[in-house]
């Protein structure tokens, strides 16, 4: 069992503390609620069996509701839970709690949605245990929460002949050394773990006639796939040949292109190891890949505005297929649709109330298109200076939407930095007061697409590699182009290419290229 972390507890203070340890994972729980959360008390797996926590956690309550929250063990955990708690009888005691598993959310449980919120994101891992405090009721929660593993194992691809062997997972790859034939001899890697090298045993035979040794531009280089054929080689199916895929470019085909082909699944992220079967050649291979939502943290901004309402938080799903907006006068009410990581979408809770008449809704052209940032308006809503928001505008990766109701008042602006919106959080009671976001960078792991080449097969392949931006293109030609050289940006330094083709064009042209933020933005060939 991995190391569970510890988040928590929330809540007040009380001389009598509980903890149910860590355990396998929680099959149910029950919560016994009046004005607040009087006690819970959980089932437990540890290793297969049931154990339940010690007695009921609370003295001297007067619960009035029973609720039951029945995993569906073992395929349903929970992930996460959140609420609120608030001065009751001069304490402070947990008012209203939600609790949420990988696929369901109860809840909430208690009468008061009142006073601070709290809440442990789903995206940390398992809950296995809780903990807290306790006097007439509940005073404080918290939980232990195992850490999932981030990365996704696929394949491997090819023949089931030969012994199975599994490298695990890295911090990433730096070299790639295929030896092959008519078929795939063997593969060797080396890769990085934590700033080590760290060599694999070679998988394979020792035949092979063509050595290619794939070096990668390590750190920023990583592998992002593996395509290729697989085919019988006399007796057992083999490996025939392999494409390696990175962030900046193709390699291979290494081997003979015949036979079935197969190909890693097109997934966002980075290969830190691989799996697969080998005898007297490779007999098929597969990969362990890090999704790109682990390799760059979110970032979370705002909330902006000066409301005073109840917190709330949608937390961070894959993407946001949808979003509702209620305004007039003012904007009274946000509601998000979202995808998950299973592909489902759900609803958010609203947040606000439809108090305006106006109700507009963006439909995002998903996948394709995501929200990027949000401006607006705020101005005070009354005499006793409450602030809601007068207007709300979203851009997305593709156009403006908005602005939904009137321009007047303070402005706000989300920071500009590139990333998309995997959810939104704020304050709101009637209105909507403040609004913030949970923002994933998408600028570094944006992987380069290579397309061509366009043209005819002669002569020697060439490849410049991949740099910050062009700066200048130098092209020769006469009724043909002869030749082209390019002089390239790589971090504020200027790196030329060699010239590719003959100078004996008898004309030559210069591109000065126009660029910002790594992006070119003119060329003009003079």
């Amino acid at each position: 069992m991995k190391k569970a972390v510890i988040v928590g507890p929330f809540g007040g203070e009380s001389e009598n503390s509980w903890d149910h340890g860590v355990h396998t994972t929680v099959r149910q729980m029950f919560l016994h609620c009046g004005m607040v959360v009087d006690y819970i008390a959980v089932e437990y797996d540890e290793n297969g069996s049931s154990k339940w926590s010690d007695g009921k956690v609370y003295i001297g309550g007067n619960p009035n509701k029973d609720f039951q929250i029945k995993l569906d063990y073992p395929n349903e955990y929970l992930t996460s839970i959140s609420g609120y708690y608030n001065k009751y009888s001069d304490r402070i005691y947990i008012s209203s709690m939600v609790v949420k598993s990988n696929r369901r959310v109860f809840g909430p449980f208690g009468t008061k949605e009142e006073g601070d919120y709290f809440l442990v994101p789903s995206n940390i891992g398992k809950i296995v245990g809780f903990f807290g405090s306790y006097d007439h009721y509940l005073t404080s929660v918290g939980v232990y929460v195992e850490p999932t593993d981030h990365f996704k194992s696929f394949g491997p691809f090819g023949g089931n002949g030969g012994a199975y062997w599994d490298e695990g997972t890295y911090t990433t790859i730096r070299r790639i050394t295929v030896v092959s034939e008519s078929v795939i001899n063997s593969i060797h890697i080396e890769y990085d773990n934590n700033g080590s090298l760290v060599s694999s045993t070679k998988h394979g035979g020792s035949g092979g006639d063509t050595t290619n040794v794939v070096d990668l531009d390590y750190p920023d280089e990583y592998v992002t796939s593996i395509s290729g054929y697989h085919g019988r080689n006399l007796s057992s199916a083999v490996v025939q040949s392999i494409t390696i895929k990175t962030n900046r470019r193709v390699y291979g085909p290494f081997g003979v292109e015949k036979g079935k082909d197969f190909s890693f699944p097109q997934t966002e992220g980075k290969i830190i190891g691989f799996h697969g079967r080998c005898g007297d050649h490779l007999n098929s291979i597969g990969g362990h890949l890090e999704p790109t939502s682990s390799l760059y943290a979110v970032k979370t901004i705002g909330p902006f505005g000066e409301g005073k309402g109840y917190l709330w938080d949608d937390e961070v799903h894959s993407a946001i297929k949808q979003i509702r907006i209620t305004h007039g006068a003012f904007v009274s009410s946000i509601c998000t649709e979202y995808y998950n990581d299973d592909g489902l979408s759900e609803w958010s809770k609203k947040h606000g109330q439809d108090l305006e008449p106006k109700m507009s809704t963006i439909k995002l052209d998903y996948p394709d298109e995501f929200p990027t940032s949000v401006t607006g308006y705020y101005d005070s809503i009354n005499e006793m200076n409450d602030y809601s928001f007068t207007s709300l505008t979203f851009q997305s990766n593709r156009r403006t939407y908005g602005p939904f109701g009137r321009e007047f008042g303070k402005r706000f602006s989300f920071p500009s930095f590139d990333g998309k919106i995997l959810g939104f959080h704020g304050r709101s009671s009637g209105y909507l007061y403040a609004l913030g976001a949970h923002i994933h960078p998408i600028s570094d792991p944006t992987p380069s697409k290579s397309f061509g080449p366009f043209g005819g097969r002669d002569g020697d392949q060439w490849d410049d590699g991949f740099y910050t931006t062009i700066r200048q293109l130098v092209i020769s030609s006469g009724s043909i182009v002869n030749s082209i050289c390019i002089e390239y940006d790589k971090n504020g330094q200027s790196i030329w290419s060699s010239k590719h083709g003959q100078s004996v064009g008898d004309k030559t042209y210069t591109g000065e290229a126009s660029y910002t933020n790594g992006k070119m933005v003119k060329a003009l060939l003079q």
